[in-house]
């Protein structure tokens, strides 16, 4: 249940960590069934990491990000 967190209001002062190995992964976002059928919007807006990113390139909060585990 959301319970009013998402989305997150772009607040600047917020902190986001966003931690394991998958973020950096377009391949890894999808179930098997649905990978090629929804491949073309994964790869034209990329990886939860890169998304991330971008939104943090305009001072509406700050990212980190660790590899954690690896698989």
């Amino acid at each position: 249940q959301n319970n009013g967190v998402l989305p997150l209001k772009r607040r600047q002062g917020k902190k986001i960590a966003l931690i394991g190995p998958h973020a950096n992964s377009t391949d890894d976002l999808l179930g098997y069934e649905d990978y090629h059928a929804a491949n073309d919007v994964v790869a034209s807006t990329g990886s939860v990491l890169r998304i991330l990113q971008r939104e943090a390139e305009g001072g509406a909060f700050e990212l980190s990000y660790a590899l954690g585990a690896t698989m």
